[in-house]
């Protein structure tokens, strides 16, 4: 995976809108459009990582920490992970790339996973 595909795999989720709610917005669209392109900027080079924790593990840590994944965006604060097998993502944090805890869940829903 390159960062062109991160891209591309990024761009298509938000092209489907997110569940992610937007409270206290007044333009619910204007956010989601400035909140993608926020994250559109944080694309990383995408890396392999290992997902060894996560903070609510009953939801997708097992199945998402047993498949390929990669950091491929990314600020101060957290990582979007990818599984491109399982073509969804995950919140996760750590700067140990063999050792990265993901919050818990895992959807096909970029934005939403970005925003936890």
């Amino acid at each position: 995976m390159d960062r062109s595909e991160a891209v591309k795999v990024i761009s298509e989720s938000l092209s489907k809108g997110t569940s992610s709610p937007f409270v206290g917005f007044p333009d619910r669209d204007e956010a989601v459009r400035e909140a993608g392109e926020a994250l559109l900027s944080d694309v990383l080079e995408p890396f392999k990582v290992a997902v060894t924790a996560a903070s609510f593990p009953e939801y997708d840590f097992v199945e998402f920490s047993g498949s390929e994944v990669y950091a491929i965006a990314g600020n101060c604060k957290h990582t979007l992970l990818f599984s491109p097998t399982l073509g969804k993502f995950a919140l996760g944090w750590g700067e140990n790339p063999e050792a990265m805890t993901m919050l818990g869940f895992a959807s096909d829903d970029a934005l939403a996973e970005w925003r936890g």
